[in-house]
């Protein structure tokens, strides 16, 4: 069977901003500074990519200019994430009952991988402690090569 759509919540376009162009100002006038140090960054990232091989050089120019427009929204390993403003998420729960899961054993070089990866997480802003009915566990996918 193929799901075509599934409704997890809903997405409240709340930004606080009048003008659209407004929440863009500080962002631009902050890449132009340091466009050259992003160009060199997406350089060698296209260079040690899959993509650089078949691309021609004007490809390749299109690529990092695309990237460099764009770069805000692109994480880098040494910065920090970005965040949208762009509105709220809501996940409807309705009335049915939390699901959790029962913690699963780890090998301890695993459980320190882990440590380390949700302590990243935890000082990037990208999740935070929290108490909840809610649990799933977590599941660690060796990656290929």
């Amino acid at each position: 069977m193929i799901v075509t759509a599934v409704t997890f919540g809903e997405f409240d376009e709340d930004d606080g901003f009048d003008d659209k162009d407004e929440m863009w100002i500080p962002l631009k006038k902050d890449l132009e500074k340091s466009w050259p140090l992003e160009s060199e960054y997406y350089e060698s990232v296209l260079e040690e990519s899959a993509l650089g091989p078949e691309l021609t050089l004007a490809q390749r120019d299109e690529l990092l200019a695309v990237c460099l427009r764009h770069s805000v929204v692109f994480p880098r390993p040494d910065a920090k994430l970005g965040q949208c403003t762009a509105g709220f998420h809501h996940i409807k729960t309705g009335d049915v009952e939390p699901v959790y899961d029962l913690p699963r054993r780890h090998s301890a070089s695993h459980i320190g991988k882990l440590e380390r990866q949700v302590n990243n997480w935890i000082e990037l802003g990208v999740v935070v402690p929290c108490s909840s009915l809610w649990s799933s566990n977590i599941f660690l996918v060796p990656k290929k090569g």
